[in-house]
């Protein structure tokens, strides 16, 4: 049967400029062989109101990642510190269904000149002075 891998449900929550959350949830699902090529479904529950619908796919191999993203538009969510995602994972047209829950992690909203800017760039310039970037120089 399918499982959900342990410690592999990641779900952070961030603030938009908007006043609504977007909250990103990844897993992996661990497949066992007869399973591969099998439609599933999956879906994500994050708030009683906040949830997506089931979204098919299809075990292409022994572990596959699946991301999602879930927009909530709830003041509520400010104030608590006990949220957790739910993840729902369902063989396409079968009624058992793997489920695994995970604490909601923060991130603050952060002003546009102070996000991370990606994978091998710093924000000081030139060669001399230790700086990085990706790309031809």
């Amino acid at each position: 049967m399918a499982r959900i891998g342990d410690d592999s449900l990641i779900v952070r929550g961030e603030l938009r400029p908007d006043g609504t959350w977007l909250f990103t949830i990844r897993y992996t699902v661990h497949f066992e062989a007869a399973e591969l090529g099998a439609r599933f479904a999956d879906s994500v529950q994050v708030s009683a109101d906040g949830g997506a619908t089931p979204v098919p796919f299809v075990a292409c191999g022994r572990s596959v990642l699946r991301k999602k993203r879930v927009i909530v538009d709830d003041e509520a969510l400010a104030s608590r510190d006990d949220l957790y995602a739910t993840v729902c994972v369902r063989p396409r047209g079968g009624v058992d269904a793997l489920t695994q829950s995970a604490r909601l992690r923060r991130i603050s909203t952060q002003s546009l000149g102070t996000r991370p800017r990606g994978p091998g760039v710093v924000s000081s310039d030139g060669r001399l002075s230790g700086g990085a970037r990706s790309g031809p120089s």
